[in-house]
Parts: C-alpha cells; structure tokens; sequence
C-alpha cells in the first residue's frame, strides 16, 4: 500500500509540522512501510480468538484513597527551579500582543 506525496504533506499541515523536501521523501518512505506491516496485520486469521476488552484480564486494581496531609507537590518542590506557596513557577510560553494590552 503507498502513500501519495500530497498526503504526507497533509498529514505534516495537521500536525503543524513544516517538512523540507528531504523529510518528505524519508516520511513518505517511513509512512509507506507502517501501511504495508499493517497490510500484512489484516491478511492474519484472527477468527479464533476472542475480542480483547481489556489488556488486563483482571480489570483495573485500585489502591485504597488514603487522604495525605501535605499532598505530592511538597515532595516535588525541591525538583522546581522555583515553587511559591504551593505552586510551581514557570516562565510563560504565551506571547502577549501589545496593542491588546493598551487597550484594555
């Protein structure tokens, strides 16, 4: 099963990914083989076997909720660059327009 040039190409627009030329021609190959191995997946007998509900054929086990007095974030502090009352800081990944701002 192959895949068409354009359709990696829509695929890398979705994912916001922007491809050169030569990432095109190696995800194209790459996205080719992932379509044949699952080719092949679908030619297997699978009649016999039963459907799979669960990987776990126990279910999900749940530990007991014991309430904790000071919760997780006091054992992580010491792994933030800087913790401030129960929060963790962290620099801001959001660009602000300034002309928004001086409106408000």
């Amino acid at each position: 099963m192959g895949i068409e040039r354009e359709q990696v190409q829509h695929i890398a627009r979705l994912s916001r990914l922007a491809l050169s030329e030569e990432e095109l021609t190696l995800f194209k190959g790459q996205l080719a083989r992932i379509l044949d191995y699952i080719g092949m997946l679908e030619e297997l007998d699978t009649s016999a076997t039963p459907p799979l509900y669960h990987p776990n054929a126990e279910g999900l086990s749940f530990r007991e909720d014991i309430p904790m007095e000071n919760g997780p974030a006091v054992d992580l502090k010491c792994l933030a660059p800087e913790f401030d009352e129960g929060h963790f800081l962290v620099p801001s990944i959001l660009e602000t327009n300034t002309s928004e701002q001086e409106r408000v």
